[in-house]
Order: structure tokens, then C-alpha cells, then sequence
């Protein structure tokens, strides 16, 4: 938005950004940011910055170190969101568990919390310092392993044995998928999927496929740390063991319940507004993974999302001064099925030719 506001073009994504049209705000708008975190972090480069300190240091910006977003328009809120009131569009937040509950009015709102998931696919710190010493004590762990096992072959399973096994070559990496094939629930071609798996496999990390973990316990005399019972009764001794399939949790429990789904994602319409029943629909808007959406939840699709939420809201902004001009919307795209993946020194990208 504040892009957008200075006149300069869109930015970048996977599709063609929504064009702005004639459109000018005639005021500057004020924009809080309320993060639990007290930055912005790169969810996709987990898998790389929680195996390589150097990257993690980038991968997580404290919102003071922004520099666009250093304006007077502008400020950042370090708390956690309790409910949003439609009707009066007013939020409620707390700056910690045990603070006073505090109240943001506004004029428009976007959601933008993602999913929850366990760490280490995301940080479980909510400050910098704090993640970065998690960071820290998980490389020292990494560095100290004879043998490492990834459990759940999905993305970011696949993503972290590749950097694990490139950042600690002389450990052993295995990656467990209870599936016969990695990626399993992904809607992608098998052919993507077996080169996933013939790009680790030549890289030396194991592969053991059609299995599960059906428990783990201390490693004895074994002269590792964990002793992994597997379904097809294989043990399989670890020094450090990474369960990269605990579920997507749509944090949208501060929400109306009319305005989510059965798993707890945002109902929206296409131009990613609330549904048109609930009251002041046209002034909340949601994007990235917690929206009940087509195509696979990834950082590209955030990227899109975002900018048509941007470009609807500078619209409505500017058409609100211009009642007699009738306002029309971007319409978010369907978006096919996509998916990049970073093993070692190799790029998989599907469909082949989206920046392939």
C-alpha cells in the first residue's frame, strides 16, 4: 500500500499484479501493524536458517530495522490479537498474557496471520534475540548429531534434509515418509515428485518410504540419543530427530465464526473480502495461508494475494471521496498448483518454465 500510495508501480510477484487504474487518495492513511513477533520472518527459509546461523540472522527483520516503514503514518504493535468487533471495527489486543486488553479502531482491516506449526518449521520465539539463541542451540545440537532423521516427506521435510545434509555433509540425513511417494499430498505430477526424491537420494540422504514413526524412546547403549521404532519394524538409532508434519492451525480464532470455514480458514470472495452476509464485509479483506483458497499454501500466492488486497483497499479509498463513480475490484485469480524447491544445488520447479 504504501507503494501504491507514492505512485510507484507494483511490485514484483508470480502473476501479473492488478493494475491501480485512475484512482487518488486524497488523504495519507495511518497503518498499524500488530505482530506477535517484533519483525518480519521468512517463513520459507526455515529449512536453510535453522541449519546455517549466517542465514538465520537475515531470515527475521525487527520492524524497526524496515526502513520504508519508518513514516508518521505508520507504526508496529508487538502483541496479540483477541477479537475483532465487525460491526464497530474495532480490534482487541494484548501486548502480553498479562497486560490490560487495548483496543485499535479502523477503517479497514486485513488478516494476514497464517498457520500455526511447531517448531523448528517456524520460530517459537516472538523476539529476535530469543529465536536467534533457539537458532543457535539447534545448529549446535545439528553439528554434535552422528545422524539426523526428518519425519514427513512434504516440502519442508524434503527442504530441510537437503540443507541439513548440505550445511553437515558428513551426517547422516534420513527422511521418513509414511507414503510411498514424497510430496504425497501435494496435487503435482509423479514425475516432479520422483526427482524430488532422486535429488535427495543424490545428495546421500536415506530415504525410507511407505513407513512411519511408531515410537521413539532414549537411545540406552545404542550410542545415540533416540531409538526410533518404524512400522515396518526397523529401529533406527538418531542424535536429533525433526517432525516437519505437525498440521496447519488457522490462527483465526480471535474471528466471527460465520466468517470461517470447517478447518477455521477465512471464507472470502474473489476480491478477498469477507463474505458479503457479514456485517462491514466490504472493509475486511485476508490474505496468505490463512484463507480458504485453491492452490497449494506458499509464499508466492501470499505475494499475490497481498497485492490485490492492496489494490482494493487504495481503490475503495480513493472512490469513497467519488460516491458518483461506481468502484470496481481486482479479482483475485485461481491459482493453479505451484511449488519451488530449493535441494542442495538444485531448483525444482513445477510447472517447468515458471522461472525454471
Amino acid at each position: 500500500m504504501l507503494n501504491l500510495m507514492e505512485g510507484n508501480p507494483q511490485l514484483s510477484s508470480p502473476l501479473p499484479p492488478p493494475p491501480l487504474d485512475d484512482c487518488t487518495v486524497l488523504t495519507t492513511p495511518r497503518i498499524t501493524i500488530l505482530n506477535e513477533r517484533d519483525g518480519i520472518y521468512h517463513t520459507m527459509g526455515s529449512p536453510l536458517a535453522h541449519s546455517n546461523s549466517e542465514f538465520a540472522s537475515e531470515a527475521w527483520r525487527r520492524f524497526d530495522d524496515i526502513p520504508i516503514l519508518h513514516r508518521y503514518n505508520v507504526r508496529t504493535i508487538q502483541g496479540k490479537v483477541g477479537s475483532i468487533d465487525m460491526a464497530s471495527r474495532v480490534a482487541t489486543y494484548q501486548e502480553n498474557s498479562t497486560s490490560p486488553s487495548k483496543y485499535i479502531p479502523y477503517d479497514y482491516l486485513v488478516v494476514a496471520t497464517g498457520t500455526s506449526r511447531n517448531w523448528p518449521v517456524v520460530p517459537q520465539s516472538s523476539k529476535r534475540e530469543e529465536y536467534l539463541q533457539d537458532v543457535h542451540d539447534n545448529i549446535e545440537s545439528l553439528g554434535g548429531s552422528k545422524r539426523v532423521v526428518i519425519v514427513s516427506g512434504g516440502a519442508v521435510g524434503v527442504e530441510f534434509a537437503a540443507e541439513i545434509k548440505a550445511n553437515f555433509p558428513s551426517t547422516e540425513v534420513y527422511l521418513i515418509q509414511s507414503r510411498p511417494h514424497l510430496l504425497h499430498a501435494e496435487p503435482l505430477l509423479k514425475g516432479f515428485k520422483q526427482r524430488a526424491a532422486d535429488t535427495l537420494a543424490g545428495l546421500g540422504i536415506q530415504l525410507l518410504l511407505g513407513c512411519r514413526v511408531d515410537k521413539i524412546l532414549d537411545g540406552g547403549r545404542s550410542g545415540f540419543k533416540s531409538m526410533l521404532t518404524l512400522s515396518n519394524e526397523l529401529h533406527l538409532g538418531a542424535d536429533h530427530v525433526i517432525h516437519t508434519s505437525s498440521p496447519h492451525v488457522a490462527r483465526t480464532d480471535f474471528l466471527p465464526r460465520k466468517a470461517l470455514n470447517s478447518q477455521g480458514y477465512i471464507n472470502v470472495r474473489s476480491t478477498l473480502q469477507f463474505p458479503s452476509d457479514l456485517v462491514n464485509a466490504d472493509f475486511h479483506y485476508a490474505a496468505g495461508d490463512v484463507v480458504s483458497w485453491c492452490g497449494i499454501k506458499r509464499v508466492g500466492n501470499a505475494f499475490i494475494m497481498g497485492q490485490h488486497v492492496a489494490t482494493n483497499i487504495v481503490r475503495q479509498m480513493g472512490s469513497s471521496r467519488m460516491k458518483e463513480d461506481p468502484i470496481t475490484l481486482a479479482v483475485c485469480p485461481q491459482i493453479q498448483p505451484m511449488m519451488a524447491l530449493s535441494i542442495g544445488d538444485t531448483a525444482l520447479i513445477y510447472p517447468k518454465g515458471e522461472g525454471d
